[in-house]
């Protein structure tokens, strides 16, 4: 993918090792191969237009909603949800976690088995992320409308709460689906607009609720149907609609 504000940093194998811890402490990095004797590191600009809501106020807090007795209810049947969808990893498997604050879900799929990527907008949730996550877990400040991977990375690419809160879902899709291996699956979570919470938040006018681009179950069909074959639960409940995507 080309962009002009990528600019690329080559190292031979001899450095290699330097280069990694410089690209550990990078605000913005990604990491591309260059054939086999070359690393090639990135340091990418952030457009921050294209999140409907800055994150970073809410990066301390905002995983304090699960100790609640309701957020522990909506978060064992949100991950009841996905477990039907995402099976246990096979060794080596791939994820990518697009959007994936604090870490939350990025464990929960590590706890499955899989080498976890996540990716955020926000640096804060990022940095919250790496503090409290596994080995088998990578984090880097990224834009889901822009991803800084090669075509046909991962084997999963999971999407929990990210779409409704981009300025462009059909942009977002379209990297998502581009970095995904062709026999791989994508798993989208959005807040359910029809569910009864979330009726509640935006009539109370709740950030970041009301700044973001709730879905009906109806609407996200409509949106995910041109990438394959969906298969799709919701549940009042659990104020989410859950949506496998295999090509």
């Amino acid at each position: 993918m080309q962009n002009d504000n990528i600019q690329p940093l080559c190292c031979c194998k001899m450095h290699v090792y330097f280069r990694l811890l410089f690209f550990k402490h990078q605000q913005n990095p990604c990491l591309k191969l260059w054939n086999n004797n070359c690393l090639v590191f990135y340091t990418m600009t952030i457009d921050m237009t294209h999140t409907l809501y800055d994150f970073d106020a809410l990066a301390e807090d905002y995983d304090s909603w699960y100790a609640t007795p309701q957020g522990r209810d909506h978060d064992l049947r949100q991950k009841a949800l996905a477990s039907r969808f995402v099976p246990r990893a096979e060794p080596d498997r791939k994820l990518l976690d697009a959007g994936c604050g604090t870490g939350h879900w990025s464990r929960f799929f590590a706890q499955l088995g899989y080498e976890v990527t996540g990716i955020d907008i926000s640096d804060k949730m990022i940095e919250s992320a790496k503090k409290r996550s596994p080995a088998q877990c990578v984090f880097m400040r990224a834009d889901v409308c822009e991803l800084p991977f090669e075509s046909k990375s991962f084997d999963v690419v999971a999407a929990m709460t990210t779409l409704e809160f981009v300025s462009s879902i059909s942009k977002a899709l379209d990297e998502m689906f581009r970095c995904l291996k062709p026999s791989g699956r994508a798993l989208v979570g959005t807040l359910n607009r029809n569910a009864s919470l979330n009726i509640q938040r935006l009539a109370e006018k709740k950030q970041p609720y009301i700044s973001g681009n709730l879905l009906t179950p109806d609407e996200l069909a409509e949106l995910l149907e041109p990438f394959g074959k969906v298969r799709m639960e919701t549940t009042n409940r659990a104020a989410l609609t859950m949506a496998e995507v295999t090509q």
